[in-house]
């Protein structure tokens, strides 16, 4: 419950952030254009989230957004899985050398992940990913990459192909609005099955505690 309603209370901050970006840009007679179907996408993914938190309905709504809006052809997210990694979603893309990709998360590649807080072009992980995936992902045109992390838990990072410049602040806004998203659905996640195996546990002990009826026979006795 708890963690809903964190989620609903931060679904009205983006909502405001909306609302603020938009008339400051109509302040400036309109210098920066974002699609307001794009906003309200947008704020419509954060409150599914609150209602619902179900991974696939908002990754697909992550996929629609980046795509529509911001006209990536190609969309790849690696999801991290222990300290690995792993191509978990890949649109636009039918190199399997892309669907396969696996590789581990270094210390190095975390921290670089983890400081960069909107969408950044690929060319700054050349120094830290291994030359065979950065030559990958450049012969596949892949020119931009963002985090998917909440605190300091990183869930996956997203790489995508578009046309757009890298000052472009629709693409920042959306992005990191977009990766909030997906990142509070994976945190809301983990706290429910930690939340379930508590529960088991205590539904055991409590079973396990419970006297036999061979000693309730006895006790009455």
């Amino acid at each position: 419950m708890l963690e809903h309603i964190l989620i609903i209370i931060l679904a009205m901050m983006v909502a405001a952030l909306s609302l603020s970006i938009l008339v400051r840009w109509r302040q400036t007679k309109g210098a920066i254009l974002l699609d307001e179907k794009a906003i309200n996408e947008l704020i419509s993914s954060v409150v599914d989230n609150a209602k619902a938190g179900r991974l696939p309905d908002i990754a697909e709504r992550v996929s629609h957004i980046l795509g529509d809006y911001l006209k990536c052809s190609k969309i790849a997210f690696l999801k991290l899985s222990k300290s690995e990694l792993k191509a978990n979603h890949v649109i636009g893309v039918e190199d399997n050398s892309l669907k396969q990709l696996s590789f581990t998360l270094t210390p190095d590649l975390q921290a670089r992940l983890r400081s960069v807080l909107e969408v950044t072009e690929i060319s700054e992980l050349n120094s830290i990913l291994p030359s065979e995936i950065m030559l990958l992902f450049k012969r596949l045109n892949f020119n931009y990459f963002f985090s998917v992390f909440l605190r300091n838990n990183l869930f996956g990072v997203y790489f995508i192909e578009t046309g757009l410049s890298s000052s472009n602040a629709s693409m920042k806004f959306l992005t990191t609005g977009l990766a909030f998203s997906l990142s509070a659905a994976y945190h809301i996640r983990q706290q429910e099955k930690k939340l379930k195996k508590y529960e088991n546990r205590l539904k055991n002990s409590i079973v396990s505690n419970r006297p036999s009826n061979s000693e309730q026979v006895i006790a009455r006795r």
